[in-house]
């Protein structure tokens, strides 16, 4: 795939920050985003940068979060692979010297043996998705995040991230009474609607 793609590796366990590059949501200003890449390649001829982030999935097929990263960003459900490409164009823009500005995409590698596409199935999240109608909507589900964070707004959702949550041990979400008043508080629905 390198040979072909003209990618090589450029540097491996890479950790980055930097801060959001934005004025508005005024929640989202100065937001310091921190990270750690397994690799991130570069492509001299197209000047591209990517994230590479390898996922190990034993499910039988893909789900609808690993399908599309980029409507599971907008969603709230996968945030890592934006904050990637943000992270991304820091390094690039430390890499100046060799040119122009490159893009930056990241990428995860699924290694999923029993995926109908695999047993290496490759989804991208590019750096044009930060922009237009797409970008608007992940600056707002972010702006809502931070804002419920911020005010200690943590809300019980089940689903399939439970069986890999370090405190399902001590979460509330198998007490009926707080799953019923969770699922009945207008704050809880708006999170849960962004996935929606």
């Amino acid at each position: 795939e390198l040979s072909s793609s003209g990618y090589r590796p450029e540097s491996f366990e890479t950790e980055l920050e930097d801060y959001l590059p934005w004025e508005e949501p005024k929640n989202l200003k100065g937001l310091l985003l921190h990270g750690r890449m397994d690799r991130i390649d570069f492509q001299p001829q197209e000047r591209k940068y990517r994230v590479v982030d390898y996922k190990l999935k034993t499910t039988a097929a893909a789900s609808a979060v690993d399908n599309n990263l980029v409507l599971a960003a907008a969603r709230g459900q996968r945030l890592q692979p934006p904050f990637y490409v943000l992270l991304a164009k820091r390094f690039a823009a430390g890499a100046r010297e060799r040119g122009p500005a490159a893009s930056v995409e990241a990428s995860f590698y699924y290694v999923a043996p029993r995926w109908k596409d695999g047993p290496l199935a490759v989804r991208t999240f590019s750096e044009s998705a930060w922009g237009g109608n797409v970008g608007a909507r992940l600056k707002q589900t972010l702006s809502f995040l931070v804002e419920g964070i911020t005010k200690g707004r943590f809300f019980i959702q089940p689903g399939e991230h439970c069986r890999l949550c370090e405190v399902s041990e001590v979460c509330r979400k198998n007490h009926l009474p707080t799953r019923w008043r969770a699922e009945k508080d207008p704050v809880s629905q708006a999170h849960k609607n962004l996935k929606g």
